[in-house]
């Protein structure tokens, strides 16, 4: 329908109201390489091929596969995605992304995935030289009887492991944990270039999106409740009256913003303009 690089996002987004569409995150299962219509409910998923690092291969894989089997974990899905061509980088980001939350939350899911690739490839462990590895698997409360229980041992190996079953032990045995808001900003702002969802927090909390280099620069503000944008004027000395300049991706507290007019020269001279502009003048820095 649309390949969705940013502008065309805007487009899509700024048209569909009209017509009564709703457009979605990526999300397993409605996403493909593409944008994709769900027409039973009137709604559109945005495609993985705008995301940065991924492509429309990968979204076309990875709606087919779940066509095909409806996964009940997310370590079985990911025995699966070995046999696409999603490598380790593109997983990862989709994580980041909520792509998969309906298998958990995005850090339970990363920490998983971790653990996945760190034991898929084994096929036993050595009692003594792989005792790191050992007590990582029972720091998530999977012990060493049931690694026992689940292969054949030497009094030095255990061998033949069933790592299958050992990683859907750990995936019950995970805390359903989140990144914070901003890790979570971050991210979609990395990998979309925008921000896409909303957070339940203060209405006076911003993220910055971007700020000119400039001694009196423009920056470029969400509203991490709202999903508002807007771009306020900073002057260099209110910035000197404040902690220090935003930079992009601070979490800032605004406590302050008017409404004032612009300069502009005339003649050689500044004077006020009846054009006005919207002035940052007290902030704190959150993170």
């Amino acid at each position: 329908m649309y390949q969705g690089e940013l502008e065309k996002t805007t487009q899509i987004t700024s048209e569909l109201p009209y017509f009564d569409i709703t457009v979605y995150p990526i999300q397993y299962g409605k996403s493909k390489g593409q944008y994709f219509m769900d027409k039973a409910n009137n709604s559109i998923y945005k495609g993985i091929g705008s995301i940065k690092y991924l492509n429309t291969q990968v979204g076309n894989e990875l709606y087919t596969l779940s066509q095909q089997t409806n996964h009940k974990s997310f370590i079985n899905l990911l025995y699966d995605i070995e046999d696409t061509s999603v490598n380790s980088r593109q997983l990862e980001i989709l994580i980041r992304l909520d792509y998969f939350s309906q298998f958990g939350n995005d850090k339970k899911l990363l920490v998983l995935y971790k653990y996945f690739s760190n034991l898929n490839s084994r096929k036993q462990l050595n009692k003594e030289s792989n005792r790191d590895i050992i007590s990582l698997i029972e720091k998530v409360g999977v012990t060493e009887t049931f690694i026992a229980d689940n292969s054949s041992q030497t009094k030095k190996l255990y061998k033949d492991i069933n790592f299958k079953e050992i990683l859907l032990k750990i995936e019950t045995n995970i805390p359903n944990l989140s990144f914070g808001i901003k890790e979570r900003l971050d991210a979609q702002l990395d990998y979309l270039t925008y921000i896409n969802k909303q957070y339940d927090v203060d209405n006076r909390l911003w993220y910055v999106i971007d700020i000119a280099d400039y001694k009196n620069p423009y920056v470029k503000l969400h509203n991490i409740r709202t999903g508002d944008e807007k771009s306020l004027k900073l002057f260099k000395y209110d910035i000197d009256k404040n902690v220090r300049r935003p930079v992009p991706k601070d979490i800032i507290m605004v406590d302050k913003a008017v409404w004032q007019r612009k300069n502009k020269k005339v003649n050689g001279e500044w004077v006020k303009s009846k054009d006005k502009q919207l002035v940052l003048k007290k902030y704190n820095i959150i993170g």
